[in-house]
C-alpha cells in the first residue's frame, strides 16, 4: 500500500515538474504547495501552466473508504481567488467531480475552502 501511493506522489509531482519552467502559471499560485487536511492526512498539490491542477491526499476523507485519493483539475483565478473543477479518484476505485477553490493569504499562503492552510514549498524563479 504505502508503495503505491509513493509511485502516486512520484508520477503526480513528475507530470507538474516536467514542465518547461517559461510555461508557469500566472498570478502567485504557480508552484507546489503541501498541507495537513483536517482529518490529519498530509496533502501535497502541484499547480502548473495554465493553472492546471494536482492534488494529493494521503486519507482523503471525500472517499467512501478514507483512502489515498488523487485530483485534478482546471483553476480559474478571480481576485485573490483560485476555482478548481477537480476530477478525484479514489485509490478504493471511486470517481467523482468537485469544485473547490483556495484563498490567497499572503506570498506563500493559501487557505481552502475547508479552512485548511496550504504553505508553498517550491517556485520556479525563473517563470
Amino acid at each position: 500500500m504505502r508503495k503505491k501511493i509513493t509511485t502516486i506522489v512520484v508520477l503526480a509531482l513528475s507530470l507538474f515538474l516536467a514542465v518547461p519552467a517559461n510555461a508557469a502559471a500566472p498570478g502567485d499560485f504557480s508552484g507546489v504547495w503541501v498541507s495537513t487536511d483536517n482529518d490529519g492526512s498530509s496533502q501535497i498539490m502541484g499547480i502548473g501552466p495554465n493553472l492546471r491542477v494536482t492534488l494529493f491526499d494521503t486519507l482523503a476523507s471525500v472517499c467512501e473508504e478514507d483512502v489515498p485519493a488523487i485530483a485534478t483539475g482546471q483553476g480559474f483565478i478571480t481576485g485573490d481567488r483560485l476555482d478548481v473543477h477537480f476530477r478525484v479518484r479514489c485509490l478504493g476505485g471511486e470517481r467523482f467531480e468537485v469544485d473547490f477553490w483556495f484563498d490567497l493569504i499572503a506570498e506563500g499562503d493559501l487557505e481552502d475552502a475547508t479552512a485548511v492552510d496550504w504553505t508553498r514549498v517550491f517556485r520556479d524563479a525563473t517563470a
